[in-house]
Protein backbone atom coordinates (compact mmCIF):
# COMPACT_ATOMS: atom_id res chain seq x y z
CA UNK A 1 0.00 0.00 0.00
CA UNK A 2 1.26 3.44 -0.94
CA UNK A 3 0.36 6.65 0.93
CA UNK A 4 0.08 9.86 -1.09
CA UNK A 5 -0.52 13.53 -0.35
CA UNK A 6 -3.17 15.07 -2.62
CA UNK A 7 -4.16 18.71 -3.10
CA UNK A 8 -7.36 19.37 -5.07
CA UNK A 9 -9.66 22.28 -5.80
CA UNK A 10 -13.41 21.85 -6.20
CA UNK A 11 -16.42 24.11 -6.65
CA UNK A 12 -18.03 25.55 -3.53
CA UNK A 13 -21.45 24.00 -2.85
CA UNK A 14 -24.54 25.53 -1.29
CA UNK A 15 -24.74 23.05 1.62
CA UNK A 16 -22.15 21.45 3.87
CA UNK A 17 -23.48 17.93 3.17
CA UNK A 18 -23.27 18.46 -0.60
CA UNK A 19 -19.72 19.80 -0.22
CA UNK A 20 -18.65 16.80 1.90
CA UNK A 21 -20.07 14.35 -0.65
CA UNK A 22 -18.28 16.13 -3.51
CA UNK A 23 -14.98 16.17 -1.60
CA UNK A 24 -15.18 12.45 -0.81
CA UNK A 25 -16.13 11.54 -4.39
CA UNK A 26 -13.27 13.61 -5.79
CA UNK A 27 -10.74 12.07 -3.40
CA UNK A 28 -11.88 8.54 -4.28
CA UNK A 29 -10.49 9.12 -7.78
CA UNK A 30 -7.03 9.45 -6.17
CA UNK A 31 -7.32 6.56 -3.69
CA UNK A 32 -8.86 5.70 -0.34
CA UNK A 33 -8.87 8.86 1.84
CA UNK A 34 -7.31 8.48 5.28
CA UNK A 35 -7.87 12.12 6.21
CA UNK A 36 -8.67 15.38 4.49
CA UNK A 37 -9.05 19.04 5.39
CA UNK A 38 -10.42 22.20 3.81
CA UNK A 39 -7.45 24.55 3.73
CA UNK A 40 -8.87 27.51 1.81
CA UNK A 41 -12.24 28.85 0.68
CA UNK A 42 -12.33 31.38 -2.17
CA UNK A 43 -15.86 32.80 -2.06
CA UNK A 44 -15.18 35.22 -4.92
CA UNK A 45 -14.35 32.39 -7.37
CA UNK A 46 -16.53 29.83 -5.51
CA UNK A 47 -13.65 27.35 -5.04
CA UNK A 48 -12.54 25.19 -2.10
CA UNK A 49 -8.98 23.89 -1.69
CA UNK A 50 -8.60 20.47 -0.07
CA UNK A 51 -5.48 18.69 1.17
CA UNK A 52 -5.71 14.95 1.82
CA UNK A 53 -3.75 11.81 2.53
CA UNK A 54 -4.91 8.81 0.52
CA UNK A 55 -3.78 5.22 0.16
CA UNK A 56 -3.54 3.24 -3.07
CA UNK A 57 -2.75 -0.40 -3.68
CA UNK A 58 0.67 -1.14 -5.13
Amino acid sequence: MITRFVAVEIDLKSSAEELRQDIEATLQTWGDPLRWAVVQVDELHRKVSIEAVVTVAE
